[in-house]
This record gives structure tokens, C-alpha cells and sequence, in this order.
């Protein structure tokens, strides 16, 4: 069997995560299976802390670090012979990101944007019915019509405002995937 192992850890096996990857690893292939790792660890220095997500520098950063993520991982899983319908989750999720901050530093076009909303939707949400999905086009409509900063701006406006989620809880609760297990019940 060929087994894939993604870790946020660094690479080092210096105790924790990364420890019992390399032993998980090891043993797996004692058992005659095909063992590849991927370790996504990412450290949090100054020059790269992207907390601040309101400078478009620090975005900048984050976006071009993301790119080179999505590049580098594609690459690896193919030397990996990792099977596609397993890297294509992992890099379709990254690519949703890639096209979220490109449209937060206000690139691309609104066809750009209204097709990542439909991307990142289905996404989060692949056991959506039909009707939500039909919601979703409609109520993404307006990126088709607005430049990227605008509609960034007006989602964020409109999901911090309390009688809005409020009566959107009501009128249209959220959708929750059937296949997460929740423990304890959160509101958007």
C-alpha cells in the first residue's frame, strides 16, 4: 500500500510531531508498505509573521510564501508518485488560499473572484445540496460585478454585522458538513 503522511513539523526529529512520524514511517514500511512524508512546518519569525493581515506588505509576503508552498508541494507529491486523487485535495485547498489573498491584495478579476467563492465553497462544503449550492451562485453573484478590494470589503462588512448573521442564522442557518464530528457548537 502507499501511505502518505503529512506533518506540520519541521523536518528535524528532534522530539514531538516529527519523532512519531519518522517512527510511524519506519514502521509502516517494516510492513512492506510505500512510505512518503511531507512535513508542512512553517515558523513564525518576524520577518514572516503574517498576523496583521491589514498590511498588504506582510500579504504580499504571506501570498508569495503560499505560491512557493503550492509549487513546492506539487512537485514533491509527483516525485512522490502520491496518487492525484490524494494530492489534489491538498493542493486544491492550497490554491483556494493562493486565490484568496490574491484577491485580498485586489488582483485578479471579478470571473476570478466569483469562480473561487464557488471553489472555496465547494470545498468546505462538498456534501452541499443542490439548493445550498444554487444559494451560494446566487448570493455570489455580486463578485462578478465588483472589483476584488470592493467585494472583499462588503463580505467582511456583512459578517460582522450581527443582525445580519443573526437573521441569516435564522432565515438560512449555516450549513455544517455531515462528515465533522463536532464537539461543541460554534457560531460563524
Amino acid at each position: 500500500m502507499r501511505i502518505l503522511i503529512a506533518a506540520p513539523a519541521p523536518r528535524l526529529r528532534e522530539g514531538g510531531v516529527a519523532n512519531v512520524v519518522h517512527n510511524m514511517a519506519e514502521a509502516l514500511r517494516e510492513r512492506g508498505h510505500e512510505v512518503t512524508c511531507i512535513f508542512t512546518f512553517y515558523r513564525l519569525q518576524g520577518q514572516n509573521f503574517f498576523q496583521n493581515i491589514g498590511d498588504l506588505k506582510s500579504l504580499r509576503r504571506k501570498y508569495d510564501v503560499m505560491v512557493a508552498l503550492t509549487e513546492a508541494l506539487t512537485l514533491r507529491f509527483a516525485q512522490g508518485r502520491v496518487p492525484l486523487d490524494a494530492s489534489s485535495v491538498v493542493i486544491g485547498a492550497l490554491q483556494v488560499e493562493v486565490d484568496a489573498l490574491r484577491m485580498a491584495l485586489g488582483e485578479g478579476s471579478p470571473w476570478h473572484n466569483f469562480r473561487r467563492e464557488l471553489r472555496e465553497y465547494h470545498l468546505h462544503h462538498e456534501d452541499a445540496g443542490l439548493f445550498r449550492r444554487f444559494l451560494k451562485f446566487l448570493s455570489s453573484t455580486p463578485a462578478l460585478f465588483l472589483p476584488s478590494s470592493a467585494y472583499n470589503s462588503l463580505k467582511r462588512s456583512l459578517f460582522s454585522n450581527h443582525l445580519y448573521v443573526n437573521f441569516r442564522g435564522k432565515l438560512l442557518p449555516f450549513h455544517e458538513p455531515t462528515h465533522v464530528d463536532r464537539t461543541e457548537r460554534w457560531k460563524p
